[in-house]
């Protein structure tokens, strides 16, 4: 699906931009010089591109793939809103339990114990309550539970906001599930 929205996007973006120029600057049949300066064929041109550029960045969000209007409208959410960050997506693998999150606050070992406990349902469920972090590298921590490895946090810093991307260990997370339901 990427693959074809990527395809029709460029051929979106360089063929309608160029039609609609020179409609503009030359009429309908191409037999009119409407606008006599390069200068403002160049303008035209490049309005049009921004536009359908847009144009496909909300065709693309709208069929679910990410683009940089996605992130756009989580600095825009950040901003308007009092939330100190925002949970994007979350997915499941066999492996893994993901959980996506958009934050404008530095990262800090604060900060990233504040979002994992902040999923009261996750938390309580698999009784998260006394996790511990550590840094691994610039992009990478890791919480653990009693000593145990339960999930991996990469961060990525875009301009204006920060990606957190919490990777549960399933295996784990499911063990931790049913203890709790053999205990109640």
């Amino acid at each position: 699906m990427k693959t074809l929205f990527m395809f029709y996007s460029a051929i979106i973006i360089l063929i309608f931009p160029r039609q609609f120029t020179h409609l503009i600057c030359y009429g309908r049949h191409r037999n009119e010089l409407r606008v006599k300066t390069a200068f403002g064929y160049i303008t035209i041109y490049a309005l049009w591109t921004i536009v359908f550029t847009v144009l496909c960045m909300i065709m693309g969000t709208a069929c679910g793939i990410k683009t940089p209007l996605d992130k756009v409208m989580k600095f825009v959410i950040l901003t308007v809103t009092d939330k100190e960050y925002i949970c994007s997506e979350n997915y499941d693998t066999d492996e893994l339990y993901v959980y996506t999150y958009y934050t404008k606050k530095s990262i800090d070992e604060n900060t990233l114990l504040e979002i994992a406990h902040s999923d009261k349902v996750f938390c309580d469920t698999f009784q998260l309550l006394d996790l511990s972090i550590k840094k691994l590298s610039d992009n990478i921590w890791l919480l653990e539970l009693n000593g145990e490895k339960i999930a991996y946090i990469k961060t990525k810093n875009g301009f204006f906001i920060k990606e957190l991307c919490y990777e549960w260990n399933r295996q784990i997370m499911d063990k931790k599930r049913k203890l709790k339901e053999k205990a109640a």
